[in-house]
């Protein structure tokens, strides 16, 4: 996920954030801070993505390349897609206030 935003690749950035946030909820002793923070960050990173991206003028092969690194199916979700994501698993009802009042404002 760093070497994705450090780069500007904002899309490729929040997907591989949204993996890691993925496999560290697992861990069985996370705390309600911890939660936090990892979700304000998820949603931070989605909210960063914008409408132009630099990932959709990428020439095909360069996007392959990239997608098979971070994912085997080979198709990254777009935006609204990881929006509907973050919705639907709840990561909004463990964001801090000022991330859910942010991302009320930016998508309802």
């Amino acid at each position: 996920a760093l070497l994705f935003s450090k780069n500007n690749f904002w899309h490729y950035h929040a997907f591989a954030y949204m993996n890691y946030y993925n496999a560290y909820m697992t861990k069985p002793k996370i705390t309600p801070e911890e939660k936090a923070k990892l979700s304000d960050r998820l949603l931070l990173s989605i909210l960063a993505i914008p409408q132009v991206n630099i990932e959709k003028s990428q020439p095909k092969e360069i996007k392959e390349k990239v997608c098979s690194m971070i994912i085997p199916s080979g198709k990254i979700p777009d935006k609204s897609e990881l929006v509907e994501t973050m919705v639907s698993r709840g990561v909004l009802e463990n964001a801090s206030e000022n991330v859910k009042e942010l991302w009320s404002f930016m998508f309802l």
